[in-house]
């Protein structure tokens, strides 16, 4: 009796170390895809930001161009209205030709810009789809590291149930090779001994077994939420 009472006790301690180590176990990696979690966010945050800035450095520097190309242009005509006013004479036809030459040089200059902007754009678009993209890996990869570690944790109970069948049947062969059959005064054999060893071995046998397969149903369960 006393001996079953020590194997009991070395169960309790050896399931009480197994939840501890388990528990730590679950808070490192909680703390894992907390750091992940958090650094994908510093990240994207940081590529939002540069993408806005060369946003509004492109819309700013877009802007002055074309200010200072309609004040150039406005210049352009000023002097050609203060041409005409000194020299009514003058050669009309030149004129024309050189307003031409500077209204397409300055429509392709705003073709260039407008193209420039457009790649700028095309670009930005690209950079949202990479950023959305690492996203979408970045959440695949917790999940799958979920995935790994609930199965882990799943061979580590079954690797517990296998430990704890062969304690309770090592227990019971122990019992059964040290067990012999003691004579009372009328010189019969009492079985009492033996069947009640008997029945706490199973007992306990089925205790552990039931427990097992409990923890094992919840880690089934949870790898079956991450799929």
């Amino acid at each position: 009796m006393e001996r079953e009472m020590m194997l009991a006790d070395g169960a309790g301690a050896m399931r009480e170390a197994y939840h501890k180590d388990l528990g730590k176990l679950e808070e490192k990696h909680r703390q894992l895809m907390g750091d992940l979690q958090q650094q994908h966010r510093a990240e994207v945050a940081a590529l939002l930001q540069e993408r806005d800035k060369l946003l509004q450095e492109e819309k700013a520097a877009t802007m002055a161009a074309i200010v200072a190309m309609r004040r150039t242009h406005k210049q352009e005509l000023e002097k050609s209205r203060q041409s005409q006013h000194r020299k009514e004479s003058a050669d009309i036809t030149q004129l024309h030709i050189e307003y031409e030459k500077e209204i397409r040089s300055v429509q392709k200059e705003l073709e260039a810009l407008s193209a420039q902007h457009t790649q700028k754009c095309l670009e930005n678009s690209r950079l949202s789809q990479e950023l959305q993209a690492e996203r979408q890996s970045a959440v695949q990869h917790t999940n799958e590291q979920d995935k790994v570690y609930a199965e882990n944790k799943l061979k580590a109970l079954y690797h517990r149930q296998d430990e704890s069948h062969h304690d309770v049947s090592k227990l019971e062969d122990v019992k059964f090779a040290t067990w012999s059959p003691s004579v009372d005064a009328s010189g019969q054999t009492t079985l009492e001994d033996a069947v009640t060893r008997t029945s706490n071995a199973a007992f306990l046998k089925r205790t552990v077994k039931s427990t097992l397969t409990r923890q094992i149903r919840g880690v089934r369960s949870k790898v079956k939420s991450v799929q």
